[in-house]
């Protein structure tokens, strides 16, 4: 996450607000206008008119991603991420573009990472160690019929209603973009 909202560059490096993301989400009647000029500048490569985006094909934006230096899987999830995105922003995308699909490993299934050890070490890693949220943040849990509990942090003191609708909105938006599945 804070990888993609730094080449989006709605944080700086020492993982602060910028203000493009402080307009982004304080300007809600300008969020569309907005949004387009954070694509506009986070993918130059997309609209520097080089291709029309209502008329071309999944392979010619494949081919740009490529050009920018994506490969492999990156180029499926990044062209997610940018279509969902786009569509958001009110920016016509052809109907023709998809994401394609992401390359599979020699044996037709995902590569598992090193070790379920590597990654349990990894999600500990993130947890506050005494159990309490960041500072700022409000941790709401929640039990999956069996899937292990999940727990959600929230900006701290969320009252308005549509403070907690974008709130809302935005995390609905990234699950879309990291899972690829848009929600209903």
């Amino acid at each position: 996450m804070l990888a993609s909202l730094k080449a989006l560059q709605l944080i700086d490096d020492e993982k602060c607000p910028t203000d493009t993301f402080k307009t982004l989400i304080s300007e809600k009647e300008n969020y569309k206008t907005n949004l387009r000029g954070v694509l506009q500048n986070a993918y130059p490569y997309l609209f520097d008119g080089s291709i029309d985006l209502s008329n071309t094909t999944t392979e010619m934006v494949a081919e740009k991603f490529k050009e920018a230096g994506a490969s492999g899987s990156t180029i499926a999830k990044g062209m997610a991420f940018f279509l969902n995105a786009a569509k958001e922003a009110g920016i016509g995308i052809s109907a023709r573009v998809r994401p394609p699909q992401a390359p599979k490993s020699p044996s037709g299934k995902r590569r598992a990472s090193k070790s379920n050890n590597d990654q349990t070490d990894r999600n500990q890693a993130n947890e506050p160690q005494d159990d309490q949220p960041p500072t700022g943040t409000e941790k709401i849990s929640f039990t999956l019929r069996g899937m292990p509990d999940v727990s959600v942090y929230f900006p701290e003191g969320l009252e308005d209603e549509d403070e907690i609708r974008r709130v809302i909105k935005a995390t609905v938006f990234n699950l879309e973009m990291y899972y690829g599945v848009k929600l209903e």
